[in-house]
């Protein structure tokens, strides 16, 4: 009876868990903190587990570096517009810049 009732209450605890993950994905959707939204605009990968990223906070675009343990800010800059691309597809003025500051860096 004992391990009867230690299997039941992992059960409906981890059945609250779930509920209240699921509860916090479904209501809580952007992330906002002061009444700022933080927006992931595009990124690339660099290798097996580096990121660069370029997220949108306010009227600055961030472009962070993201590795195992760790995010660098890499630049900042005012926002722009963007054009008509696809929702993943990084805008085309980020991928020119990220590519001749990568370009700069190999020399």
């Amino acid at each position: 009876m004992d391990l009867l009732q230690v299997v039941l209450s992992l059960i409906v605890i981890l059945g609250l868990i779930i509920g209240a993950a699921w509860f916090a994905k479904r209501f809580m959707l952007t992330s906002t903190h002061s009444g700022t939204t933080i927006k992931m605009l595009g990124g690339v990968n660099l290798g097996g587990r580096e990121r660069v990223m370029l997220l949108e906070i306010a009227d600055q675009w961030i472009v962070v570096g993201v590795a195992p343990g760790q995010v660098n800010t890499l630049a900042t800059m005012p926002r722009q517009s963007l054009p008509n691309t696809p929702t993943n597809a990084p805008p085309a003025a980020f991928a020119t810049w990220l590519k001749q500051k990568m370009d700069k860096h190999h020399e």
